[in-house]
């Protein structure tokens, strides 16, 4: 039984890092009239510690399933962390669910260890399980550029990795008693009753690589309501748009031209080094600053939440703006006449508020040329004589729409779409 009755029926909303716990944020207005809702912070995310100090800071409702504690000599013997961390969460997500019995869990995903396992418990118990897909997929995030690899790691990754799988899964098949490939696979392809997708193009996507028809339906994109809802605000009234300008130090006597930060030298997308990040982002900047002089412009940068902002600090020297990499980007972008970004979810706003936008692809990365379709982009720029065009263009009020008209892409009436999904 729960500690205390719940108000009223509880939802579960499980973000998997800070970008995905803001998206989530900003439904709690929405859903909270009818259900009492908490976030879930589970400690098998890499982003557990900042989604906590997030939740904290900003006196969000939540539960945190946190690691179990492990004595330091433990931690060298092989597969010891791993099975201790798996059977630690499944002992505690079963106790949460039995004793606090929610009625619908919202989720990022529910491929993996983590969330296959709560989707399938949640199942058991006529939990309602959802994944909301809250970013775009598209096929380029799969590429990876081909490197020069040393022989012994080539074959440690062909014949070593498929062996440590097999071992680790045999393993947390006899410690939990229940045998069960936990690898990751598509979002939306595990257990989770129901799967909310952004449009009828990512519809398309995920029937083609293999997620049931039925599962889905197209429930839109908060953002494409919100970007609405801000370019109508905005227009319409001064003092908001004061308010937002001080709030975010932007000059509304100049013209603001906002540029998002697309990283490929994370972990998981090592594609660019960080050097080669920088100078990509550096290319861009400066060549900015040659058409738009700072008399007239500011270039306002917006890191992403994964990056550390201290290497970009040498950007200082161009007058460069550094705005908080988790601020509200439909309030930046609706402060901005222009915004450049490579690929990104971000994409969708510039596109839902018809706003004047360049699309850059300097380093011609597959990658990004992949994602061009999704978002009814016309190019990417891939040259900085290009760039300079458009620029200028863009100086004399003469830049024609980068982008087609996203009658695909821009699912109309997201709210009420999500919210009649979430029931």
């Amino acid at each position: 039984m729960p500690t205390q009755p719940h108000s009223k029926p509880l939802l579960f909303l499980i973000p998997h890092y800070v970008g995905s716990f803001k998206y989530f944020e900003k439904l709690l207005p929405f859903i909270a009239e009818h259900y009492e809702v908490k976030f879930l912070i589970i400690f098998g995310r890499k982003s557990y510690g900042k989604m906590l100090e997030y939740a904290r800071i900003n006196q969000h409702p939540f539960y945190a399933v946190e690691p179990p504690a492990i004595n330091f000599l433990s931690r060298y013997i092989p597969f010891y962390a791993i099975l201790k961390n798996h059977k630690h969460y499944t002992e505690e997500i079963n106790k949460l669910l039995d004793k606090e019995r929610p009625v619908k869990i919202i989720a990022t995903n529910d491929q993996g260890f983590y969330s296959g396992y709560l989707m399938k418990q949640a199942n058991q118990r006529q939990i309602d399980t959802m994944v909301l897909q809250w970013a775009l997929t598209y096929p380029g995030q799969r590429i990876l550029l081909k490197k020069e690899t040393p022989a012994w790691r080539k074959f440690s990754y062909r014949f070593g990795k498929p062996l440590y799988l097999k071992i680790k899964n045999f393993l947390l098949g006899f410690v939990l008693d229940k045998p069960r490939n936990w690898s990751k696979g598509m979002i939306g392809g595990g257990k989770a009753k129901r799967f909310g997708v952004i449009n009828e193009q990512t519809l398309e996507f995920f029937i083609e690589r293999g997620i049931p028809k039925e599962k889905m339906t197209v429930v839109g994109y908060l953002d494409f309501y919100l970007s609405e809802q801000m370019k109508n605000q905005l227009a319409n009234d001064k003092n908001k748009r004061q308010e937002l300008a001080k709030r975010h130090n932007i000059d509304r006597s100049k013209r603001n031209i906002i540029f998002y930060s697309t990283p490929f030298n994370r972990k998981d997308i090592a594609v660019l080094t960080d050097q080669e990040q920088y100078q990509l982002t550096e290319t861009i900047i400066k060549t900015l600053r040659e058409i738009c002089p700072q008399s007239e412009f500011d270039i306002l940068f917006k890191p992403h939440p994964s990056e550390d902002i201290g290497q970009y600090q040498k950007l200082n020297r161009y007058g460069v703006k550094f705005m908080n990499p988790i601020a509200d980007n439909n309030e930046l972008i609706g402060l901005s006449e222009l915004y450049i970004a490579g690929v990104s979810t971000t994409n969708f706003i510039p596109l839902a508020m018809n706003k004047d936008a360049i699309f850059v692809n300097l380093s011609k990365l597959p990658q990004i040329e992949s994602g061009r379709s999704f978002f009814a982009i016309k190019r990417f720029i891939t040259g900085i004589d290009e760039l300079r065009s458009l620029l200028q263009s863009f100086k004399n009020n003469a830049l024609e729409k980068q982008y087609q008209q996203p009658n695909k892409i821009i699912t109309p009436d997201s709210l009420k779409k999500i919210l009649g999904w979430i029931g």
